[in-house]
């Protein structure tokens, strides 16, 4: 790094001042309090900003409200100019604001992203981005109290502060840990050791285990061919249980049908003896009225009688239908019951072959208790439907 030009404005002592560095080395003279110091200070504030606990203050002018540093350098073939600003505020000096100029090219970003580059350029640790720059104190510029603190103190002292200031005291605690490190596999290098020595052993409990795992496993395979055939044994019950459902529900069709033809065959039986009987009485009337009888009331009355017929046949037909509906109603409340009885006592699925809980029980009871609640009002109804159709039947009967 070659520093070329440094220009301050209200800087310390300086209300302003422009310096030109020249090539070679550079000795800065003077009396005390002429200033020397602020330089120094000007160039560090101008690469690193305000360090960590650093205050503005000690940089601006105290007649001044703002201040500026401008400070033109070469670094690795590069032109470089850094231009920062501090200002005065209600209660601190702060930092307004900082630019940076590589080869002409300028970069306007905030504060710490121009720290960030400028250590960059200059190739310095990471680690000053927040912390203080003491590589720069130590190797630049030095304040007299900190100097003494080099000369006076003691070697190991002065080891360590540069160590510090070097960044190379992370070798020093690598060594130190490398140290605990190789300490601790020590010790557990006599622990493996000692727990080696019973290998033999162990190796012998192994073998039996092993020999043990064998055995365990042939079991496993005679148990996973037993449950097998139990499953297979279970999908041929759950065949054939499904036969017999379709079986049973095929019977109970049936018997409905045989129900409702019983009922179809009384109604037609009581109808044709109801005919007989009219038409006896017809013949009787016929013959009682032989000298008075008039086709065309004979086809009036005919007429009548066959309207009234087809609805007596209407009527009878769906007295059957109610009388069979109410039937398979009773049946299915009594089937309704025996399955209630039968899953209070299941403890197994025949399907699932696992524990049937009480809720799963008392969830299928309620909802039989509701289908009985729905074909108990189904029953009423069709009751209701048997006393209408009764009534009709009998009046068609009388008007007949």
């Amino acid at each position: 790094m070659r520093l070329r030009k440094l220009c301050l404005r209200n800087i310390r002592s300086y209300e302003s001042l422009e310096l030109d560095f020249p090539d070679g080395s550079v000795l800065l003279s003077g009396d005390v309090g002429s200033g020397k110091t602020t330089i120094l200070l000007a160039i560090e504030y101008a690469l690193f900003g305000l360090q960590p606990g650093q205050k503005g203050s000690a940089l601006l002018r105290n007649t001044s409200d703002y201040g500026e540093v401008s400070l033109e350098l070469e670094v690795g073939g590069k032109e470089v100019l850094i231009e920062r600003k501090i200002k005065r505020g209600s209660k601190s000096v702060t930092n307004d604001s900082a630019t940076i100029t590589i080869d002409g090219k300028r970069f306007e970003n905030s504060i710490t992203e121009v720290k960030v580059k400028i250590l960059h350029l200059l190739d310095y640790p990471s680690e000053f981005i927040k912390k203080n720059n003491i590589l720069y104190r130590y190797t630049v510029y030095t304040p007299q109290e900190q100097m003494k603190q080099i000369i006076l103190e003691d070697s190991e002292t002065r080891l360590n502060i540069l160590r510090h200031v070097f960044g190379i005291d992370k070798y020093k605690r690598i060594r130190d840990n490398l140290s605990i490190i190789i300490s601790k596999f020590k010790d557990e290098s006599k622990i493996l050791q000692i727990e080696t020595s019973d290998i033999e052993k162990h190796s012998s409990k192994r073998l039996i285990l092993h020999s043990s795992i064998n055995l365990l496993e042939s079991k496993i395979q005679e148990l996973v061919s037993q449950l097998e055939n139990v499953v297979l044994k279970r999908k041929e019950k759950e065949s054939e249980t499904l036969a017999i459902e379709e079986k049973s529900k095929d019977k109970f069709r049936l018997e409905s049908e045989e129900e409702k033809t019983k009922i179809i065959y009384s109604s037609k039986k009581e109808t044709i003896q109801n005919i007989i009987k009219e038409q006896n009485e017809a013949q009787e009337l016929i013959s009682s009225f032989k000298d008075k009888f008039k086709e065309s009331e004979l086809l009036y009355i005919l007429s009548n009688l066959d309207e009234k017929r087809q609805e007596l046949e209407k009527y009878n037909q769906s007295y059957i239908n109610s009388l069979s509906n109410l039937n398979s109603f009773r049946k299915s409340i009594k089937e309704l019951k025996e399955d209630k009885e039968r899953v209070f006592n299941i403890e197994f699925c025949s399907v699932c072959l696992q524990n049937v809980s009480e809720s799963h029980k008392h969830n299928i009871l309620h909802s039989a208790e509701g289908k009985i609640i729905g074909i108990n009002e189904n029953i009423l109804k069709c009751e209701e439907e048997i006393v209408f159709f009764q009534k009709c039947i009998k009046n068609t009967k009388l008007n007949i």
